[in-house]
């Protein structure tokens, strides 16, 4: 399969991409994007509040996969794979690879990440369904949720907005053509008119949509079957619309993440330089922990001595960084008259750059996206800041989890390398992506990616940006993508390629 879906998908959801688009900028006006909690046995969802009738489409890995609900044993015999199956069914029809397999690969796309939201947005136009909810549930992999829910009328066709939608549809999913320069405008603006039941007719210029008001949507198509211009006229119109210079990027289909916030924003910038680093360190201990056959489970913290004792005759040196209580969703420093060099130095830092209420004895995380994910960002801050060997985490029955800086000299520092850049990387951005926002994600994660670089004294490669940062090893470079929506998609190694570099 090359850079595009199958022809097959491509003929079967190209009429439907216009007015999904349409009764998606429609869904999100009713219901807007926020934060989603689900009942699936009951088929039930809520974001921000609005409660919907769901099924279950899919979810995307951060390996680049998509699984269907349908080839998903975690809900086998469940009503809320109903919509993934009857598309199952639709791909047997018509023989759409992507819709009879369970697992599909998305990697060929040049953004697997945005394809997923396409493959969606394909599923919902097959559906006729009124809209789609899509939210992060771990890491960077996300859940697809389909709606029919009688709440979200069908979208009709707004005047002022047609030409963005007949723009959208017609470059949403391209196929081979376009490396010819061709696009599919025609098929579009058909679907669209059939779906609002309108005549549809060829002219010189391109097509006409009339609608029941009187009104004409004229479309003007060139040779290679783009769109170049939409006017409307009749008693409602009578003007241009202005021309849309739609990107994938802003999209109105295209979902934008949940908007609780996760840490301040300054604070995390602030911090992402070095925390690649931090979990990179803390993979070398586990590792390291690992190879000697040490019990990396159940150590006991020896608070009098400071050390963490994993049998009788292994102990490792450390110190107290913090605890975080799951039931408050409260962080809490140790008393000021333990504190350890990282933890002062982090307080301190915070104080200093405007975030006081990082810095005072007890840390709220309430109403914050992931506070498990900030007090593990904190906690290995903490221990990068005091040049530490590693965390440790020790959970409680009373939903407390204390952790403790790996102090221990005998514990070795961590190296990057081609053969670890990959899982460095993206196991960080895993952490840090829940309690990022939309607006600032991509400078988040180019931060991430730029400070792991420096930390490790790799010469950076800035020639392909802003999709691509590379980082040179020698003869080998490391190429960390962007997806359109700022997160880090893939994090790829091979032969050198670029002139430039600078550490």
């Amino acid at each position: 399969m090359d850079e595009f879906f199958s022809d097959a998908l491509l003929r079967a959801a190209r009429p439907h991409l216009a007015w999904v688009a349409e009764q998606m900028d429609l869904f999100r006006e009713l219901v807007p994007i926020g934060d989603v909690e689900t009942d699936l046995a009951a088929r039930k969802a809520w974001q921000s509040g609005h409660e919907l009738e769901i099924g279950i489409l899919g979810s995307f890995a951060e390996d680049g996969t998509w699984l269907w609900g349908w080839a998903n044993s975690t809900f086998d015999g469940m009503p809320v794979i109903a919509e993934s199956a009857r598309l199952r069914s639709i791909g047997e029809q018509y023989s759409v690879p992507e819709l009879t397999e369970g697992l599909v690969d998305l990697n060929h796309l040049p953004d697997p990440r945005l394809g997923s939201d396409h493959m969606a947005f394909a599923a919902m136009g097959l559906l006729g369904a009124r809209g789609v909810i899509i939210f992060n549930y771990s890491g960077r992999a996300r859940a697809f949720l389909v709606t029919f829910d009688p709440m979200i009328p069908e979208a009709r066709t707004d005047l002022g907005k047609v030409a963005s939608f007949l723009h959208t549809g017609a470059t949403m999913l391209p196929g081979p053509e376009a490396q010819e320069g061709r696009g599919y405008a025609s098929t579009v603006v058909r679907g669209y008119g059939e779906h609002h039941q309108l005549p549809v007719t060829e002219t010189a210029q391109g097509m006409e949509l009339r609608l029941a008001t009187g009104n004409r949507i004229a479309v003007h198509i060139d040779g290679n079957d783009q769109i170049e211009s939409v006017d409307v006229t009749g008693p409602d119109g009578g003007f241009p619309v202005a021309e849309a210079t739609q990107t994938l990027s802003h999209n109105p289909a295209v979902a934008a993440e949940p908007t609780l916030p996760g840490l301040p924003e300054g604070l995390l910038v602030g911090i992402l330089p070095r925390l690649a680093g931090a979990v990179a360190q803390d993979i070398a201990l586990q590792h390291h922990l690992a190879d000697n056959d040490w019990n990396v489970t159940s150590p006991v913290w020896d608070a009098s001595s400071g050390t963490l004792r994993y049998s009788d005759d292994v102990e490792l040196a450390a110190r107290e960084v913090g605890s975080y209580d799951s039931a408050a969703e409260v962080w809490r420093w140790p008393a000021a008259d333990e504190q350890w060099q990282g933890v002062a130095h982090l307080r301190a830092w915070a104080h200093e750059s405007g975030h006081p209420e990082v810095a005072g004895d007890e840390v709220a995380l309430s109403g914050r996206q992931k506070p498990g994910h900030i007090a593990e960002i904190l906690a290995l801050t903490a221990v990068d800041l005091g040049e530490g060997r590693g965390l440790c985490r020790l959970d409680f029955p009373d939903g407390e989890r204390y952790y403790l800086a790996v102090t221990d000299p005998r514990v070795p520092v961590c190296h990057s390398g081609p053969d670890t850049v990959s899982r460095d990387v993206l196991s960080t951005a895993n952490l840090v992506h829940p309690v990022t926002g939309e607006t600032e994600r991509y400078e988040v994660m180019y931060q991430l990616a730029v400070g792991y670089f420096q930390r490790f004294g790799i010469a950076t490669v800035h020639e392909y940006e802003p999709h691509v940062l590379g980082g040179r090893f020698g003869s080998y470079e490391a190429w960390v993508r962007f997806s359109e929506d700022g997160s880090i998609g893939t994090v790829d190694v091979g032969v050198a390629q670029s002139q430039e570099g600078s550490a």
